[in-house]
């Protein structure tokens, strides 16, 4: 049954995380996630002020939610700066052989895999084609969904956040919280959403791949 496959592919899921959790330190041990964590976590702040200012009218807490918003963008432009730092050793590495570094990520995960793509090997052909049907049309499904949310940052990144707090910043004074400094706010927040699609849609196109190479050998076999 197609329902054994998905549970099978969810405990590969679970078992791919604590082996890699093993060898790699999670991304939010490291100093590049802490800093990812930081600017969320600044982001948030600065949305509090913002609510409380458009209750309150206080100019010094407009003043503080303008400056925690600028910080943020100040932190998530300088994450790619300090992830190279942290794996200045590995940008080493990967300048001399750039594929060793793939491999040593793939080699970790591969006795799992080996071992489920066995017990996929023991399912009926055609749960295992109707459950690889289902699993690229949730992908499909889902990347249009992302793609209709953040598809234009995957282009531009935090650009537009930062130019509508640029084309605000001169009237500091007198800013007023209207639909252009409204993209300053929303733009990080939809930043962080789409990295953690990304990786999600990732995760599919893995076990999109482990079904289609069980498919081929049994057909060949």
């Amino acid at each position: 049954m197609s329902e054994s496959i998905f549970r099978g592919l969810r405990c590969l899921s679970y078992r791919e995380k604590q082996c890699i959790n093993k060898d790699i330190p999670s991304y939010f041990s490291t100093l590049a996630g802490k800093a990812m964590l930081v600017s969320f976590l600044i982001v948030f702040v600065s949305l509090l002020f913002a609510v409380g200012y458009k209750l309150t009218e206080l100019n010094w807490l407009k003043h503080i939610s303008l400056v925690t918003i600028v910080l943020s963008y100040i932190s998530y432009y300088s994450q790619p700066f300090i992830s190279m730092y942290e794996n200045r050793n590995t940008i080493l590495k990967a300048i001399s052989n750039p594929v060793v570094i793939q491999l040593e990520n793939a080699a970790v995960t591969m006795p799992i895999r080996r071992r489920y793509k066995k017990y996929l090997m023991s399912r009926k052909l055609g749960d295992l084609k109707l459950t690889l049907d289902l699993l690229e049309n949730q992908k499909n499904d889902f990347e249009h969904r992302v793609s209709l949310l953040v598809g234009n940052l995957e282009k531009f990144g935090l650009t537009p956040g930062l130019l509508a707090l640029i084309a605000s910043w001169d009237k500091l004074q007198n800013i007023t919280y209207d639909w252009v400094l409204a993209i300053a706010y929303i733009v990080p927040l939809l930043y962080v959403f789409g990295i953690f699609c990304r990786l999600t849609i990732s995760k599919f196109e893995l076990y999109i791949s482990l079904l289609k190479l069980t498919i081929d050998e049994k057909t060949t076999s």
